[in-house]
């Protein structure tokens, strides 16, 4: 029985990381934007910030989520494609907003060559993407640093390299400051 379009790899041993359902082409869609879309939360923390936050994948979609951060999709990967547009532009209508925020791992702010040679696009192209379609775009900070209590200048770990590594608690501090 099919009960979803994908599924993710639960042993080291196991060939891919992801796996799709036949005939399910990641490029032509948004991970979760039917409830970006549908629930009355989401729509409302997109019309509050002005934006929808755009990650890689479903498991930062969940991480977020826990963090109560409903505007969120994902691009099915370290890429967004073109024909990922008409989706992004039927989110933007929907919710009223003209903004995103790419929230990509660290380290896909610029290019990554793939061990087939290609190049493969990050949060940058992905910005610039958006741009060409006429939205607004700004990409999440890796390398910023924050204040606490105790200290100035606390960097973001640098063993934290996926929006998913972040602990509920640290995502909800982000978005209590909007960065989120």
């Amino acid at each position: 029985m099919i009960l979803s379009h994908m599924g993710r790899a639960a042993q080291e041993e196991q060939s891919a990381k992801w796996w799709l359902f036949p005939g399910f082409q990641a490029r032509f869609e948004l991970y979760n934007i039917d409830l970006a879309l549908l629930d009355p939360i989401a729509r409302q923390q997109a019309a509050e910030l002005g934006h929808v936050v755009l990650v890689e994948g479903a498991y930062d979609v969940a991480r977020l989520y826990a963090a109560g951060i409903r505007n969120v999709v994902g691009s099915f990967g370290k890429r967004l494609y073109e024909e990922q547009l008409p989706r992004i532009d039927v989110l933007a209508q929907g919710l009223g907003i003209e903004r995103f925020l790419i929230f990509y791992d660290r380290g896909q702010d610029g290019h990554s060559r793939t061990s087939q040679g290609r190049i493969e696009s990050g949060a940058v192209d992905a910005a610039r993407l958006l741009k060409d379609g006429g939205l607004e775009a700004e990409v999440f900070r890796w390398d910023r640093a924050f204040s606490n209590a105790v200290r100035q200048d606390v960097p973001i770990p640098a063993e934290i390299t996926d929006p998913c590594e972040f602990s509920v608690e640290a995502l909800e501090w982000f978005r209590g400051r909007r960065l989120l």
